[in-house]
């Protein structure tokens, strides 16, 4: 890269920072106007608060901002299938007032039988989550450091509510780290592909996300409990762990 292309993708990539930074102003001030609109406040979701606040005493999250929104709003300016999220310019935490099943429909692809469940208590224990990254690093991460820290972080919590490993690798996990594996490994939805080509490549990823899983809830586990990661660790791999009925 010459020096003039470096500057020019530190222009477009400021220009994009920006834009993004706009667009998150927009959708916050809407929130917030929104007249069924309400701060969350401790000792409301105690044990969520309690939970990040115990972890990290020093990042005060029982004094975060949290706002919650009505689900139907948040689809309606551009969040739908979000369960929440950190604004880092504002500071602020935005969950929807409740979570509804999707409608039963014919999936398209087999990548969309990938789904998650949450509780919103979850969902605010991981915003919370980023919101102590930020308040104690506020220099720029990257998504997936910052991502793996909210759920690594996340896990005792959801165990706490009864979530074997498994559980929460195939239920909470794996939209992010299906995800991760198919930017990785440049998967696109491809027509072309037969149905063949495409369960047997769906089958790889799912298990290579499943280990990522695997590693996260290793690596943390041994990070927060000052151990070391034992290598050996592995939790089986159930094939049935994902739905792939796509009527």
């Amino acid at each position: 890269m010459s020096y003039a292309q470096y500057l020019r993708y530190k222009k477009e990539a400021k220009e994009e920072k920006l834009k993004m930074t706009r667009l998150l102003d927009d959708s916050i001030q809407k929130i917030r106007a929104r007249h069924s609109t309400r701060e969350i406040k401790y000792p409301e979701y105690n044990e969520a608060f309690e939970y990040v606040d115990d972890r990290f005493p020093k990042a005060q999250a029982k004094e975060a901002v949290v706002l919650e929104c009505d689900r139907s709003f948040l689809d309606k300016i551009g969040y739908k299938g979000v369960g929440g999220f950190f604004s880092r310019p504002h500071k602020i935490v935005v969950i929807p007032d409740v979570f509804y099943a999707s409608k039963r429909k014919r999936k398209k692809t087999i990548w969309e039988t990938v789904s998650g469940e949450f509780e919103i208590d979850e969902v605010l224990v991981h915003e919370l989550l980023h919101y102590v990254s930020n308040k104690t690093c506020e220099t720029w991460k990257s998504l997936q450091v910052e991502e793996e820290f909210a759920y690594g972080n996340s896990a005792d919590y959801l165990r706490s509510r009864g979530r074997a490993d498994d559980d929460i690798i195939r239920k909470n996990f794996m939209p992010y780290l299906m995800s991760i594996v198919r930017q990785k490994r440049h998967i696109l939805d491809d027509p072309t592909r037969s149905q063949t080509e495409d369960q047997l490549l769906f089958n790889k990823a799912i298990k290579e996300a499943y280990q990522l899983g695997v590693d996260i809830l290793a690596i943390w586990d041994a990070k927060c409990k000052g151990t070391k990661i034992n290598p050996a660790k592995t939790i089986p791999f159930k094939d049935s762990a994902i739905n792939l009925d796509l009527d």
